[in-house]
């Protein structure tokens, strides 16, 4: 039977590269916050969180989006799309 582990890219010694974008994709589906800061306030909100980096994006966008319609977003506002990680543990 074949090792389903041969098919990782880190498990052939010529492609590095290959294997530095296996993992950068896989950063991208780990779980995402968005992170609402002000300038002049410091942050002020965090949602999520979010299955992957592009619902995290989908989500920042809506939620830029929705404050500007309403008249709440300015130049003032910030919406970062954040990793999150597991708790170490201590």
């Amino acid at each position: 039977m074949d090792d389903p582990r041969s098919d990782h890219p880190a498990s052939h010694p010529d492609s590095a590269v290959e294997a530095l974008v296996y993992e950068e994709v896989a950063c991208l589906r780990a779980p995402y916050v968005v992170l609402c800061t002000s300038r002049r306030h410091g942050p002020l909100t965090t949602s999520g969180p979010y299955p992957d980096a592009l619902a995290a994006l989908v989500a920042a966008d809506h939620d830029r989006a929705h404050d500007a319609q309403n008249g709440v977003g300015d130049a003032d506002l910030r919406f970062d799309v954040m990793r999150l990680f597991p708790p170490r543990r201590v």
